[in-house]
């Protein structure tokens, strides 16, 4: 029997060791190489970086301030200000910047968009009042115009106006909203942390469309933030 070439073996399960040693290293890369992209890519404040859009909604704080006052005029309730109205929002604009800054501010024109569509609608509220009153007395209903008319010549001026300048605040002033939500300063993110300049800490849950701001402590609701492509 020949003997076995010990010398070709040898170097064949060398070749066969370095190869493998070398599958594991490429592996092991490969592993720790997806480990810090899944990270990354799970990371909420690695995505914080960005323009973002949340809205208030006002429209029942409309409604209910309206109707008392319409209640509180002994003008009645067989209407509401609802009938008039489509759901009223101001909204909010918020930059975090890639160098650690951020800047969340009301947004004027939708603010006066707001105030105007709730008078608006008051006004409507309360001119199909009147007609109702003038239909209970026998009298035949008049038109916005002709009710228009008389409320000028009564009140002394239009009741677009006097109802913004005598009528109630159906909501809260451009300052009071400016103080109670816009900021800058700057911030720090976590994994989901966000710290804001002056100590104010939120959660983060974010997406690729929205991100979500949450209170640790529990005594604010969540507030949710929509990616706003062109601020």
């Amino acid at each position: 029997m020949c003997p076995m070439p010990l010398p070709c073996y040898n170097k064949t399960m060398k070749k066969f060791i370095l190869y493998f040693c070398l599958f594991l290293i490429l592996l092991s890369l490969f592993a720790a190489g997806a480990l810090v992209f899944v990270h990354h890519a799970t990371d909420p404040s690695r995505r914080l970086p960005g323009n973002y859009q949340a809205q208030i909604d006002y429209t029942r704080n409309i409604v209910d301030k309206g109707n008392q006052y319409l209640q509180d005029a002994f003008l009645g309730d067989q209407v509401s200000v609802e009938d008039y109205l489509d759901p009223i929002c101001i909204d909010l604009h918020l930059t975090f910047s890639k160098e650690g800054t951020y800047l969340l501010e009301v947004d004027a024109s939708s603010y006066a968009r707001a105030e105007e569509t709730a008078y608006a609608a008051l006004k409507q509220a309360l001119y199909e009042l009147i007609r109702l009153r003038q239909e209970a007395a026998g009298k035949s209903a008049r038109s916005d115009e002709e009710i228009q008319s008389v409320l000028e010549e009564l009140l002394g001026m239009p009741a677009d106006e006097y109802l913004q300048t005598y009528g109630p605040s159906l909501l809260p002033s451009y300052e009071e909203l400016e103080a109670a939500y816009a900021g800058s300063g700057t911030y720090e993110a976590t994994r989901d942390l966000l710290i804001l300049e002056g100590g104010k800490t939120r959660h983060i849950l974010t997406d690729a469309s929205t991100l979500v701001l949450t209170d640790p402590a529990g005594e604010e609701d969540p507030m949710v933030w929509y990616v706003d492509p062109q601020p």
